[in-house]
C-alpha cells in the first residue's frame, strides 16, 4: 500500500484524516477496512469510513510525502495505474535525460513500473 498525505496515530492503528477543526477539538478519520466498523466508524460511501475523535485522543499527527529513486535520482511520486507509479519534475534538463513528457508550462511527469523504483517515504509532523 502506498501512503500519501495526512495520517494519524489512534489507538495503535494509522488512518488518514479530514476535518481537523481545532476549535471543537476533534478530527475525522477515514478508513477503507470495513473491520473498522466495530470500532465506532460509519460508512461514508462505498469502502470508505468515517469517526470524529476528539484532539485529545490522538496519539500522533503526521504528513507523509511519497518519494521514489529512478536511475539514480529522487523524485516526489503519486500513484500511478496498471502497476505504474507517476513521477514528477520540474527540472527540464532531467526531464528530457529520462524521457519525461511535458505535462505543464513547467511540470514534467512519467509513469514508471513499480519494479524499476525504489519507493521511500519522508514523514514530518503535521502541525495544528
Amino acid at each position: 500500500m502506498i501512503r500519501k498525505g495526512k495520517y494519524v496515530l489512534y489507538n495503535g492503528e494509522e488512518y488518514k484524516f479530514t476535518n481537523l477543526n481545532s476549535h471543537l477539538n476533534s478530527i475525522e478519520l477515514v478508513s477503507n477496512k470495513p473491520n473498522d466498523l466495530n470500532k465506532g466508524f460509519n460508512l461514508y460511501a462505498e469502502n470508505v469510513f468515517v469517526k470524529t475523535v476528539s484532539l485529545n485522543d490522538i496519539e500522533k499527527l503526521f504528513y507523509v510525502y511519497l518519494y521514489v529513486r529512478y536511475k539514480g535520482k529522487e523524485f516526489p511520486a503519486s500513484d500511478g495505474k496498471d502497476g505504474t507509479i507517476l513521477l514528477d519534475t520540474s527540472d527540464a534538463e532531467i526531464a528530457k535525460e529520462l524521457d519525461f513528457e511535458q505535462t505543464d508550462k513547467y511540470q514534467y511527469s512519467k509513469y514508471v513500473p513499480f519494479q524499476e523504483v525504489d519507493i521511500f517515504e519522508k514523514i514530518e509532523p503535521y502541525n495544528i
